[in-house]
């Protein structure tokens, strides 16, 4: 919150990345840094959706002064209705927080299936490893599952109705912020962002390289669900 330290930093930080590009053999990995990660992305949103004025970009979001998205006041266009005000300010505010998010879910999914390649190149020919995965691999696969749904879920809430009434309310007219329309807006724009699950496992079969490794394969198999 003081912005002395960015959500990509905690990330690379509990991945193991210090000093120079990181060990690669997982050793530095800290436990629970999904968990760091996620909090420090989560106060990362937070400060790249309400600076401005600072003429700086301390967040990495992408964004420095004059692009607040704090209040939009958007008379609705030629939808009497405000439809289009609340699909303009949605985009916005999207947009604000993917170009400070998307790049941090990328490198996620990268560095842990470049950690995982290394695990399997290690244990490829160990018959204990062949049949039970090792803590490191558990850790990886399990916390960049709990991450990226983190991250969604924080991704979703700082999109969600109750930031949406204060910043669209005066403008909007009879347009109803609590019907099904706003969550479903918001569900596609993850969708089709680098925060979603295609694109999360497009990013770990790529780090693959050919590779036939059976444990990436899954992982990307189950980010596609989420």
């Amino acid at each position: 919150r003081n912005r002395i330290v960015g959500g990509m930093a905690v990330l690379r930080w509990g991945l193991g990345e210090r000093g120079g590009g990181g060990v690669n053999d997982g050793s530095a990995v800290l436990p629970r840094w999904h968990a760091l990660s996620s909090a420090a992305v989560q106060i990362g949103i937070e400060i790249a959706l309400s600076d401005s004025g600072s003429g700086g970009d301390p967040t990495g979001s992408g964004f420095g002064a004059g692009d607040d998205i704090g209040m939009i006041i958007d008379g609705g266009g030629d939808d009497a209705d405000g439809t289009d005000g609340a699909s303009s300010a949605l985009s916005r505010r999207m947009k604000k927080i993917m170009t400070y998010v998307g790049p941090i879910v990328q490198h996620t999914a990268q560095r842990v299936c470049h950690l995982l390649v290394k695990a399997h190149e290690r244990h490829s020919d160990d018959i204990k490893y062949k049949k039970k995965l090792s803590p490191l691999q558990v850790d990886l696969v399990e916390g960049m599952k709990q991450f990226i749904s983190s991250v969604q879920h924080h991704v979703i809430a700082a999109m969600g109705k109750e930031d949406l009434s204060i910043i669209m309310a005066p403008s909007v007219g009879t347009f109803d912020l609590g019907s099904s329309t706003i969550s479903v807006d918001i569900e596609c724009m993850v969708a089709k962002s680098e925060l979603s699950g295609a694109s999360i496992a497009s990013a770990c079969r790529t780090a693959l390289e050919g590779r036939d490794i059976a444990l990436i394969e899954t992982l990307a198999r189950s980010m596609e669900g989420v």
